[in-house]
C-alpha cells in the first residue's frame, strides 16, 4: 500500500491552489477541501497557513540540496532554487512578495541567516560575533529584497544571471566563508 505523505499533500495542494488564487485569499478550508481532509489533518502537520509556506520551501531546498553534487558551487546552487522558483512561479511570487503573515521572505530570511551563521562557526570553529552577524543579515536582507523585485517584475532575468548578481554582491567579509 502507498503511503501518502501528509505535508506534501499539502504542499502540493497550495501550489496548485496558488494557479488560481492569491495566497492570501486561500483559506485552510480550500486546503483541506482540495485535499479531501480534516481541518484537524491540517493542524497536526501545521500550525497555520505560514508553516506550510515555509514548508513548501524548505522541502524544495532539500530537495535541490539532494541534487547537488561534492563540489558544486554557490552559483550552482542559487540556479537551483531560481529555477524551483521559476518551475512554480505563482506560488513563490504570490508567497515571497506578501508581507506580514504568510510571507515566503521572512521565513527565507530567517533560514539563510541561520544557515550561514552555523556555516561561518563550523568553518571557524567560533561562535559568529555580532559585527559578522550583521553583515550576514545585511547580505541576506538585500538579496531577498532582490530576489522579490525579480518575481514582481515577471522573473525575466535568467536564474543564471540573477545568480550571478547575488554571488557578485556578497560583501567582502562573508566571501571566504562561502566558498
Amino acid at each position: 500500500m502507498l503511503k501518502l505523505d501528509t505535508k506534501q499533500v499539502f504542499a502540493d495542494a497550495i501550489v496548485e491552489l496558488c494557479k488560481t488564487k492569491p495566497l492570501e485569499k486561500i483559506t485552510v478550508q480550500n486546503l483541506t477541501d482540495f485535499c479531501g481532509a480534516g481541518r484537524q489533518t491540517f493542524y497536526n502537520h501545521f500550525k497555520d497557513k505560514e508553516d506550510l509556506v515555509g514548508y513548501v520551501f524548505i522541502s524544495d531546498e532539500k530537495k535541490c540540496i539532494a541534487k547537488l553534487e561534492k563540489g558544486d558551487t554557490v552559483k550552482e546552487q542559487l540556479v537551483l532554487i531560481l529555477n524551483t522558483f521559476m518551475e512554480k512561479k505563482q506560488f513563490y511570487i504570490s508567497a515571497y512578495i506578501t508581507h506580514g503573515q504568510n510571507s515566503l521572505g521572512d521565513v527565507i530570511f530567517e533560514h539563510y541567516v541561520d544557515y550561514y551563521v552555523k556555516k561561518i562557526a563550523e568553518k571557524t570553529e567560533n561562535e559568529v560575533d555580532e559585527n559578522l552577524k550583521n553583515a550576514i543579515r545585511f547580505y541576506c536582507y538585500g538579496s531577498i529584497g532582490f530576489v522579490r523585485c525579480w518575481m514582481k517584475e515577471g522573473m525575466r532575468l535568467s536564474s543564471e544571471k540573477m545568480a550571478d548578481i547575488i554571488i557578485d554582491n556578497i560583501p567582502e567579509r562573508l566571501k571566504k566563508y562561502l566558498d
